[in-house]
């Protein structure tokens, strides 16, 4: 996966929508921009899995027994 923040993959996924929605994209910029979006996707779900699983392994190694 490319070298972006979650924040930078988010924006550019908002972006994309808000142009989907507005009907600026025209017919030719369909198809990358939908595979564009798609993979921005991924990368956000991922993202936050990841981060999920990190903090989550953080609480665990602190419980207070």
């Amino acid at each position: 996966m490319e070298q972006m923040t979650y924040q930078q993959a988010f924006t550019e996924l908002q972006s994309i929508i808000e142009a989907l929605k507005e009907e600026i994209i025209d017919i030719d910029e369909l198809t990358e921009r939908s595979r564009r979006a798609a993979y921005l996707i991924q990368f956000c779900s991922e993202k936050l899995r990841s981060t999920e699983e990190e903090i989550k392994a953080l609480f665990d190694d602190t419980e207070f027994n």
